[in-house]
């Protein structure tokens, strides 16, 4: 600095990168909630803030998740979008987030990328695969409840079909809530069945996305007397 009292110098320090220099503006990929197997994909944004061309390497950690390209390069003072893919089918049970699931290695630098992602699994819970209806008079018809229960994290949806012709179930379609019961109304129509000892295992089918069950039943038809004077 000159002026008419003097002069007078000032020291400037400056950090120049003449070198690529990495620089990862996804920190994280959050995938959300998967409610069925599938897969998601979401940009995974890398800028070259140097003077040279960036090479790297991505590499994922989890078994869940793939990066394409693995490998790239990056024109200085450019972005790049790499291709972050998560497939629900391979996602452990409940909620994932890894800090470190993405790696990426460079010329410029080191990252690591967090991810994210939940996939919801229902689960069948019946209690029991066994309705036994004791002593019933032939010709009388009864009701008994089935209670379908869901134990997992995801909603329960499916059906329940009758397998014998004196069997009827409602509803017949079922949706259920993580933690919930659905109670079903199980008819029995006794007209025209023998006397005796029933066992049909077989008698109910539940087919769900959270599981496959088939219930068993039993049952003494008990026929009136028929008394002659």
């Amino acid at each position: 600095i000159e002026s008419n009292a003097g002069r007078q110098w000032i020291a400037i320090d400056a950090e120049m990168h003449v070198g690529p220099v990495l620089i990862v503006e996804t920190a994280t990929l959050d995938f959300g909630l998967f409610e069925a197997d599938g897969q998601r994909s979401l940009d995974l944004v890398v800028r070259n803030a140097g003077r040279q061309v960036l090479s790297g390497q991505a590499v994922s950690r989890a078994a869940w998740l793939r990066v394409s390209p693995s490998s790239f390069r990056c024109p200085p003072g450019e972005t790049i979008a790499l291709r972050a893919t998560a497939d629900a089918g391979k996602l452990p049970h409940g909620p994932q987030r890894l800090e470190q699931a993405i790696a990426i290695d460079s010329d410029g630098g080191q990252a690591q990328v967090a991810a994210q992602a939940w996939r919801t699994v229902p689960e069948l819970d019946l209690g029991a695969t066994h309705i036994d209806l004791g002593s019933l008079a032939a010709g009388a018809v009864t009701e008994r409840y089935l209670l379908v229960g869901n134990t997992g994290d995801g909603v329960l949806m499916g059906g329940i079909r009758s397998l014998l012709p004196w069997v009827r179930v409602f509803p017949e379609e079922i949706r259920c809530q993580p933690g919930e019961l659905v109670q079903c109304t199980v008819t029995i129509d006794t007209a025209g069945l023998a006397d005796g000892v029933l066992e049909a295992p077989r008698a109910l089918r539940v087919q769900t996305n959270g599981g496959v069950a088939t219930l068993s039943l039993r049952a003494q038809i008990s026929a009136p007397l028929v008394v002659v004077e």
